[in-house]
């Protein structure tokens, strides 16, 4: 995998685990103050889910790096391959 192949990747995938993990954790206000929604959080720490995010988005690309690296999966297999109709 190419350096900028690889940057694609992870932040594609930072992203796709950035919306799985937004809603964890969630409260909404009990009190609604004036000029916010009934449904906006309590309390948001943005630092916080993006570190986790991170975390998170690292293993997993440890870990398809693994596979493409060992050849289990390709990106170029795929992109080959006839189509099947």
């Amino acid at each position: 995998m190419q350096l900028a192949t690889g940057i694609v990747v992870f932040f594609m995938i930072w992203w796709i685990v950035l919306l799985l993990i937004l809603p964890f954790n969630f409260q909404a206000q009990k009190t609604v103050e004036k000029g916010t929604a009934p449904s906006a959080p309590k309390q948001f720490s943005f630092k916080k889910k993006a570190l986790y995010t991170s975390f998170i988005s690292l293993l997993l690309f440890i870990v398809l790096y693994g596979l493409i690296a060992a050849d289990v999966f390709s990106f170029r297999e795929i992109v080959q391959q006839k189509p099947l109709w």
